[in-house]
């Protein structure tokens, strides 16, 4: 079963021009297009700032960057390279979905354990909002210094594996609650790991040692063999 948002992705995947199946691009973008918007980006905006984006062609050749974001706003037209370039926050694939991700987030604040909790969601309510993508990095940032939570999540554009030019990223989340017992039964072998691996090494240098001196008995088996057949004729 489909949720809503695959639903409307859906309506919008075509083949790009180099075989690629993809929701990031109108059916009539180019290669060259998506290269000269990149460049655009890396010159004008903060590191990374494709990765919640999407790129279509508008009728007299424009290229619309939406940003996916709640909040819908315009970022004005930009000349580049001789194309124009329309910045576009709000990409109504993303929007309310969004929204109702940033207001549960919002609300989940009154449960945080802690202020790197807090700053965590904040962050990502704002970037979720505005959709920028230095504020998904602050998230990311207080994330790594909530150490050892018993609930945790993660959200937003992240792997770019499935994007053709490997810029954009796909959306993800998760909730993960924390099994203690589990927890501290692989932390022992973590904190073992050091006394396990060598043991290890051990062993398989044990079992590594009469393959070898066996594989060295058939070798100069094997050139005795060739030379005896060598010098048959000689003798």
């Amino acid at each position: 079963m489909l949720l809503p948002a695959a639903r409307v992705m859906l309506q919008h995947t075509h083949a790009c021009s180099r075989g690629s199946i993809t929701t990031y691009y109108s059916s009539d973008i180019t290669r060259d297009d998506v290269d000269c918007v990149q460049r655009w980006l890396t010159s004008s905006l903060p590191a990374d700032s494709s990765y919640n984006t999407r790129i279509f062609k508008c009728a007299d050749g424009t290229l619309q960057l939406r940003i996916a974001a709640a909040d819908a706003r315009d970022g004005g037209k930009h000349s580049f390279e001789g194309r124009d370039i329309h910045l576009m926050y709000g990409d109504p694939a993303f929007a309310p979905f969004l929204k109702a991700a940033a207001d549960y987030i919002d609300a989940a604040k009154a449960h945080a354990a802690n202020d790197n909790q807090v700053e965590m969601l904040t962050n990502y309510s704002a970037h979720f909002r505005r959709g920028d993508i230095s504020l998904h990095k602050a998230s990311q940032a207080a994330w790594v210094k909530d150490v050892g939570p018993a609930v945790e999540c993660n959200l937003g554009f992240i792997e770019s594996y499935r994007d053709p030019v490997g810029v954009r990223g796909e959306w993800e989340g998760f909730v993960a609650v924390v099994n203690r017992k589990m927890s501290e039964k692989f932390g022992g072998l973590v904190d073992a790991a050091k006394t396990l691996l060598a043991q290890v090494f051990a062993c398989a240098c044990a079992c590594v040692r009469p393959l070898a001196n066996m594989f060295a008995s058939l070798r100069a088996a094997s050139r005795h063999t060739c030379r005896a057949a060598a010098l048959a004729p000689c003798i």
